[in-house]
C-alpha cells in the first residue's frame, strides 16, 4: 500500500512538472491557441519568412530552407510626451524640464547625450466649448483654452539589458509612453552570405545522396532560384490570457438558474519566434533574449533535358505507297504509263 501511495506520488509530481515546463500559454484551449496564431500569422505583422518561387518543370527539386537567429548589434527606444498650458512659455518651461531630467538620468545608465534625439511632432492650440444661451437656444462655441505640445525621444543603446534602467529614469521624469523598440544588425550582408554558403552545402550533401542512390544530377540543366527575408522580435508577439475557468461551478450555477458574472481577464504577451521545424538547418539555435531571425530559401530544380527544351515526341513514320500502272500488249510484254 505504502508503495501504490508512493508510485501515485510521483506521478502526480511528474504531471505537475510537464504542466510547468509547457508554460501557461498552452493552458489555454489549443482551438483557440491555434486561431489567434493563425489570425496573427496571416496579418501584415505576422513574421517574415522567405519562400523560394517554384520552377516551371520539377524533375528533381531541391528545396532548402535556411533560419540565423542574430542579437542585434544596437536598439532604438521611442517615448512620447505631451504638455499642456495656457501659455506657450509655460509649455516649453515644463516639457524642457522633463527632457533634461531624462537626459541627464541617461548619463548615469552610460548614455551619452549624442545618442539621445529629440523629434518636434505637434505644437497646437486646445479648445473648449463656451455655452451662449438665448432665449429659446444655446449655441455650443469653440473658444482657446491653451496649447498642447508633443514630442518623440529617440534613445540609442547597445546592451538590450539596459532598457529596464532607460524606463525606470523616464518614468522617474513623468515620461510614461513607451511607443517601441526598433532592433538594428550592422553586417547583414555577413549574415546572407554565412546563410548561403550553408545552404549550398546542404545542396551539395543532397546532391552526393541522389548520386549515391544512382540518380546522376550533374549533367542535367539547373534552375536556381533564392529568396531572403527578415522577421523583428516585435513581430513575434502573441497574445494570450493567464486564468483558468472554473466550469464545474458555473455550469451548477447555470442549472440553477443563476447569473454568472464573469471577471474581465486581463491580456498579456509573450514572445514566440518562428518555429525550427519546417527548416533544413538552424544557425544559432539557442537563444536567450528576443533577437532578429534572418530566414534564406534556396530552391534548386534539375531539368530533365540539358538544353532546357521539351522533348520532341518521334512520329512514327508513314508507308506511301505509290500507285503505277502498266500495260499489257499482245505480245506478252508490259508497257508503263506515266500517269500524273
Amino acid at each position: 500500500m505504502k508503495k501504490l501511495g508512493f508510485f501515485l506520488l510521483l506521478q502526480c509530481i511528474a504531471v505537475i512538472g510537464f504542466g510547468q515546463a509547457r508554460g501557461n500559454a498552452n493552458q489555454q484551449n489549443r482551438a483557440y491557441q491555434k486561431d489567434k496564431y493563425n489570425s496573427s500569422y496571416n496579418n501584415k505583422s505576422r513574421p517574415v519568412v522567405a519562400l523560394a518561387g517554384s520552377a516551371i518543370r520539377n524533375d528533381v527539386t531541391f528545396d532548402i530552407k535556411i533560419l540565423m537567429n542574430v542579437k542585434a548589434d544596437s536598439y532604438l527606444a521611442i517615448f512620447h510626451l505631451s504638455q499642456v498650458g495656457r501659455r506657450t512659455g509655460e509649455i516649453d518651461t515644463l516639457m524642457n524640464k522633463r527632457i533634461n531630467g531624462f537626459k541627464r538620468a541617461l548619463t548615469r545608465v552610460n548614455i551619452p547625450e549624442k545618442d539621445v534625439f529629440i523629434d518636434m511632432l505637434t505644437f497646437v492650440p486646445v479648445y473648449e466649448y463656451v455655452v451662449e444661451r438665448k432665449l429659446f437656444s444655446k449655441t455650443y462655441n469653440e473658444v482657446p483654452k491653451g496649447f498642447e505640445m508633443k514630442k518623440n525621444i529617440h534613445v540609442r543603446f547597445k546592451d538590450e539589458r539596459v532598457l529596464d534602467k532607460i524606463v525606470t529614469a523616464a518614468a522617474q521624469n513623468e515620461i510614461y509612453d513607451l511607443v517601441r523598440v526598433d532592433y538594428f544588425v550592422d553586417d547583414m550582408e555577413g549574415v546572407y552570405d554565412t546563410m548561403r554558403e550553408k545552404a549550398v552545402t546542404i545542396a551539395a550533401k543532397k546532391e552526393k545522396l541522389h548520386q549515391d542512390l544512382g540518380v546522376d544530377l550533374s549533367s542535367r540543366y539547373r534552375y536556381v532560384n533564392d529568396k531572403s527575408a527578415v522577421s523583428m522580435p516585435y513581430d513575434n508577439y502573441f497574445q494570450y490570457q493567464a486564468y483558468t475557468n472554473n466550469n464545474l461551478f458555473s455550469n451548477s450555477l447555470i442549472a440553477k438558474k443563476g447569473k454568472v458574472q464573469l471577471a474581465e481577464k486581463a491580456w498579456t504577451l509573450y514572445y514566440q519566434p518562428i518555429a525550427y521545424k519546417d527548416f533544413d538547418a538552424v544557425i544559432t539555435p539557442s537563444v536567450l533574449e528576443p533577437v532578429v531571425q534572418f530566414t534564406y530559401n534556396l530552391k534548386i530544380t534539375y531539368l530533365r533535358n540539358k538544353e532546357n527544351k521539351e522533348e520532341t515526341p518521334k512520329v512514327p513514320e508513314k508507308t506511301v505507297i505509290k500507285k503505277q500502272y502498266y500495260v499489257l500488249k499482245p505480245d506478252g510484254s508490259l508497257q508503263f504509263l506515266d500517269i500524273k
